[in-house]
């Protein structure tokens, strides 16, 4: 009798075991065919923020008339100010991350090193005054919000496929 019930208790536990390594594959299975199915690398996401023609690496954001985010690659989207001339856009802010702004200023977190590291980036935070391109930079967060209130600027920073994306190749 006692051999008995431990065979049974033996068989219970090893369909026990079955039964949660079953379940933990096939939640496996499961995770990496969602990810698969939602990841920008192996289909394209949706176009509901991009105009017709524009691809992760050959956009812009429009701030408003003077003011552009361009973006050649996956690392290189810089904010651009258009002055009287179409042949002179300087480069105010390279590697920028995330962006945001209100009437006066525009915020920016950029990377200043690690742009391939998906864990170990650098940042470096940025307010742009609309008026006269004057640009001053912060090495943390900390500082950068601080200033941030003291100027009651209050927008928060965003990611770039939050803005409206334009073809690169419009002319504004």
């Amino acid at each position: 009798m006692v051999k008995q019930a431990n065979g049974l208790e033996d068989t219970a536990l090893k369909n026990i075991k079955l039964i949660s390594l079953t379940s933990l594959l096939t939640t496996l299975v499961i995770v990496t065919i969602y990810t698969i199915l939602n990841s920008p690398l192996f289909f394209d996401p949706p176009d509901s923020y991009r105009e017709h023609g524009t691809s992760a690496t050959g956009n812009f954001i429009r701030i408003d008339e003077e003011y552009t985010i361009n973006t050649t690659s996956a690392i290189t989207s810089s904010l651009y100010y258009k002055t009287g001339t179409a042949s002179s856009i300087p480069n105010i802010v390279e590697h920028v991350n995330q962006v945001n702004s209100d009437k006066t200023y525009i915020i920016i977190r950029s990377v200043s090193d690690n742009f391939y590291s998906f864990f170990n980036k650098k940042y470096r935070y940025y307010i742009v005054k609309k008026t006269n391109q004057q640009v001053v930079s912060f090495e943390t967060e900390k500082e950068f919000v601080a200033e941030c209130q003291k100027l009651n600027i209050y927008p928060k920073l965003r990611s770039l496929d939050k803005f409206d994306w334009y073809n690169s190749e419009e002319v504004y």
